[in-house]
């Protein structure tokens, strides 16, 4: 099992709730997309956020990283 699990960052700009949520492939920042109709991404290290997109005019379902962590893909409604 995982053992005892607990919160290491708590990272809270979105206005509303969070759809999705994925590490980028070399796991130095996270990309979370919400109902508010942005993207975030964040760096781990510094837990600052590194970018901000105002990427669909709804909101954010699903988002994923190319395997080689140049591109990010999102889905909305």
């Amino acid at each position: 099992g995982f053992g005892i699990m607990k919160e290491i960052s708590c990272f809270t700009d979105h206005l509303d709730t969070v759809r999705t949520a994925v590490f980028h492939p070399d796991g130095t920042c996270v990309a979370s997309g919400g109902v508010d109709t942005k993207i975030k991404l964040w760096d781990l290290r510094s837990k600052r956020l590194l970018q901000h997109y105002d990427a669909h005019e709804e909101q954010v379902n699903k988002i994923s990283f190319h395997p080689n962590g140049k591109y990010l893909l999102s889905a909305s409604n």
